[in-house]
């Protein structure tokens, strides 16, 4: 077993209670006379998931150490042998699982603002992962606090000006009665607040609100009428009389 998949499994270990939970149960597919022989416990919800990310995780963790002892230079200043490169590894899948940054995509988020850094020795996990979030969100253009503020200002100041994409769903998330009577320093508390339940909406995969649009009525569209010869000249007379 290699080192990565070594340390996934003692993390994973830490994320599983001692005691055996009690798990749900169903009815077993074997059978007697063609009948059900009696439920079965089924694993807890949660456990299963783990012990399928472990293969996963291990990749994700090669990968990724391999590409930050390529990034920073001096690396063996802070992680100097297998053992401490193993503990980093350890505190590293910990951190990432807390925050959320357990997919390649944002791993690679991730490594492209430690290339961009010029740090010779490697961050910690923490820094790791806010760089993570913050590109993902720049490249998705979640706006930042000035952004957005400004934004809804110019919909105050044009309450015709449309909104989409995130600015939609930002806007949707304030109370927009509450932000018309408001100060400018209140204002700006509301959207801060707004964003990072927009960021967080963001984060757990859903789409953006967007905008509901009515269908157009629909105008009755009337068969033209054909007049005959005769007929256009009585009407052509009418008009000529009541001038």
């Amino acid at each position: 077993m290699n080192s990565a998949a070594q340390t996934v499994r003692e993390v994973s270990r830490s994320f599983q209670t001692t005691s055996q939970p009690t798990g749900s149960t169903k009815q077993s597919a074997s059978s007697r006379n063609g009948k059900p022989c009696g439920p079965v416990v089924t694993m807890p919800e949660g456990v299963a998931d783990i012990q399928q990310a472990l293969t996963r995780d291990a990749d994700l963790m090669n990968y990724l150490f391999s590409q930050l002892q390529g990034i920073f230079t001096k690396h063996r200043e802070i992680w100097p042998d297998q053992s401490s490169v193993n503990a980093a590894k350890r505190e590293w899948l910990l951190t990432m699982r807390a925050e959320d940054v357990i997919s390649r995509e944002l791993i690679e988020h991730g490594l492209v603002r430690c290339r961009k850094s010029g740090y010779v020795r490697p961050v910690p996990a923490g820094q790791f992962c806010i760089w993570a979030w913050e590109s993902a969100m720049k490249q998705a253009g979640i706006p930042s606090t000035d952004q957005a503020y400004s934004a809804i200002l110019a919909k105050l100041q044009t309450p015709a000006r449309q909104l989409r994409g995130v600015y939609y769903h930002l806007y949707t998330e304030l109370d927009w009665h509450r932000v018309k009577s408001s100060s400018a320093d209140q204002i700006r508390k509301d959207v801060e607040f707004a964003l990072g339940k927009t960021i967080r909406w963001w984060k757990s995969g859903r789409a953006f609100r967007t905008p509901v649009v009515e269908p157009e009525k629909q105008i009755e569209q009337k068969p033209p009428v054909y007049l005959t010869r005769k007929q256009n000249r009585e009407r052509l007379g009418n008009l000529m009389e009541g001038l």
